[in-house]
């Protein structure tokens, strides 16, 4: 029984590589056609495309990286480089980076980063990867014209980092499996909403850290929803 639902959490995981990298192809075959065609003549134009580009091979890239991640983990060859980190900076790295490739979106940020924030000692590669995997579900869930929230902050022997929407284009259900493997969003729409596999993979690594991936609930017409995600900052003095 556990083989069959090795070979089905296998199948399942092929067809959703195989949908996104045909996905990517066919947005970087148009993209290259309307450069052919002319477009590259348009600086504007040229910038948003070549920008278009780099986004979705970006975004196969992390799919690839959560596989990856995914299957040391069920083997137990997962390793964890642990360091000191500073969170302000690489905070502010990843939110300026995502705000300049997703600025055709019109999505607005409010960003609320203390200059205090203390050091934890982690895997930073893989805090990196999980924060981008929030980053990506949060914009990809998000409505045109939403306010995103990116905010950290001290809760006793804890730092909190909380990624939050306040038009989440999910239901309210979503939020109680959105870190289940391969969960999919029942999101407005035309298409479903894949949500599991880089949620599903952050948590297992916090957890290993001994943290906690948390989902934030919205509430109200105009409620923010979302993720936290919880490192314990005894790890920095245990690892100083």
């Amino acid at each position: 029984m556990k083989d069959d639902q090795q070979m089905d959490l296998d199948e399942q995981l092929l067809i959703r590589l195989v949908h996104k990298t045909g996905r990517t192809s066919g947005a970087l075959r148009s993209a290259t056609q309307a450069l052919l065609n002319g477009a590259d003549e348009e600086p504007a134009s040229r910038r948003e495309l070549l920008r278009e580009m780099e986004r979705e091979l970006i975004e196969l890239q992390r799919v690839l990286d959560n596989v990856i991640q995914l299957k040391a983990i069920e083997r137990g060859t997962v390793s964890l480089d642990r360091r000191v980190v500073l969170p302000g900076p690489l905070l502010r790295r990843l939110i300026d980076r995502w705000q300049q490739s997703h600025a055709d979106r019109e999505l607005a940020w409010r960003v609320d980063l203390p200059d205090a924030l203390p050091c934890v000692v982690v895997d930073e590669d893989k805090l990196e990867q999980g924060l981008n995997n929030l980053l990506a579900n949060t914009v990809r869930q998000a409505r045109p014209g939403s306010h995103l929230g990116l905010a950290a902050s001290m809760d006793g022997e804890w730092l909190v980092i909380r990624l939050t929407c306040n038009q989440p284009a999910f239901g309210q259900d979503d939020y109680d499996h959105a870190a289940d493997l391969l969960h999919t969003a029942d999101a407005e729409g035309r298409f479903p909403r894949s949500m599991g596999l880089g949620l599903y993979v952050t948590r297992l690594w916090i957890r290993e850290e001994g943290g906690e991936l948390e989902a934030i609930r919205p509430s109200g017409a105009d409620g923010w929803g979302g993720f936290a995600l919880r490192l314990p900052l005894r790890a920095a003095s245990a690892g100083s």
